[in-house]
Formats: C-alpha cells, sequence, structure tokens
C-alpha cells in the first residue's frame, strides 16, 4: 500500500471511532477504498484492536476536556450525557489548526442542538442553556461579533443553577448582549433587565 494510504487510514483507526469499530468488525469492506492485501488486513485488525484502541480513547477523553472547559453548564445539566453525546459525535468532526479546540466546542454544541434536543433526559429548559453559551463561543471564534437575546425570565440565574434539575426558569425579564468589535479584542457581554417587555 502506498505511504500516504497508509498514513490516511492509520489516521482513521487512531481519531475516527465509528471507522475502526467498523474495521474490526468486518476489516475487508471498512477498507475496500485502500484496496489492501490479506497480510496488511491482518497487521492493521491487531492494531486497531490494540494500540489504536487505547490512543482513540485517549485522544476523544482530551478532545471532550477541552470542550467541556467551554460549555461548562451544558455539562452540568446534561451530566454523563454529556460524554454520551459526544462519543457519537467525536467521529463525524475530526478538528484542524489554530483555534481547533474552540471550533471542535462549536461543532459539538451546534450538534446537541440538532437532534440531541429531543433525545436528552434533562430539564425542558436545558437548550437555553445551550444557546446562552454558544454565542461567547462564536464570539471568540470570529473576528467581529454582536448579538443580542431578548429571554423572558432570569437566564443568568438559570445558568448557575444549572446543575439543579428541580431549578426553575423564573425571575425578570433579561436583555443579553454579546459583541466584538475587533479582531483579538476582548468579547463584551452584558445583561440587562428592561422595564418593558414585548407580549
Amino acid at each position: 500500500m502506498e505511504l500516504k494510504k497508509t498514513q490516511a487510514l492509520l489516521a482513521r483507526l487512531y481519531t475516527d471511532e465509528p471507522f475502526r469499530k467498523a474495521f474490526i468488525a468486518d476489516p475487508a469492506q471498512a477498507a475496500a477504498e485502500y484496496k489492501l492485501n490479506y497480510a496488511e488486513l491482518d497487521q492493521l485488525a491487531e492494531l486497531a484492536v490494540g494500540p489504536a484502541k487505547t490512543f482513540s480513547f485517549a485522544l476523544i477523553r482530551k478532545r471532550f476536556g477541552q470542550i467541556v472547559n467551554h460549555l461548562p453548564a451544558t455539562r452540568r445539566v446534561l451530566r454523563r450525557q454529556t460524554w454520551d453525546a459526544f462519543r457519537a459525535f467525536a467521529g463525524q468532526y475530526n478538528p484542524k489548526g489554530i483555534g481547533r479546540h474552540l471550533d471542535d466546542a462549536i461543532a459539538f454544541a451546534n450538534f446537541l442542538g440538532g437532534k440531541q434536543i429531543t433525545q436528552m433526559d434533562a430539564p425542558p429548559w436545558w437548550p437555553l442553556i445551550l444557546g446562552y453559551e454558544l454565542p461567547s463561543l462564536k464570539a471568540l471564534a470570529a473576528p467581529y461579533y454582536f448579538k443580542l437575546k431578548l429571554y423572558r425570565h432570569d437566564i443568568l440565574q438559570l445558568y448557575h443553577n444549572s446543575g439543579d434539575p428541580a431549578a426553575d426558569y423564573t425571575g425578570r425579564p433579561q436583555l443579553v448582549i454579546w459583541a466584538k468589535f475587533s479582531p483579538g479584542g476582548r468579547v463584551r457581554h452584558r445583561h440587562f433587565f428592561p422595564r418593558w417587555w414585548p407580549g
């Protein structure tokens, strides 16, 4: 097998968990595009169930640790489900380059905000927590950013109490602004309590 193809296949075995599982189950079918002979398949199959599996798990754990640092309240409310969802997400997205941990966190947040929303065993307000944390990440990743969002109740209080499944989304309405006015600049994040509330 050519060196480039070997490197590409090894990279997938070490970083793409769904592919590695498929390869372990049926090496010939999973790696058909690489046109391996039987000897090569046997060698890589041994690697897939040994060093590649151990390294992949360590790599995924490291990625997960970086991501939940960016989404602390989402992790508090989802608990173990955050890890389970990340295991499902990790093989679908491979972050690269400078800022990859931030890009990874944004992609994972978008993943959670998709079909995962209805699959979580969590309080009904948990998507509000995810939606509250995501703009700060987008602002950090962008050269310029501005977002304004109206909340019917006290989102900051809910954020601080997100680890309590019995927490209620109550309190005064809030207007929240996220802003970044220059590349590399500080993200400004402000809460306001409007006197008048529409509707």
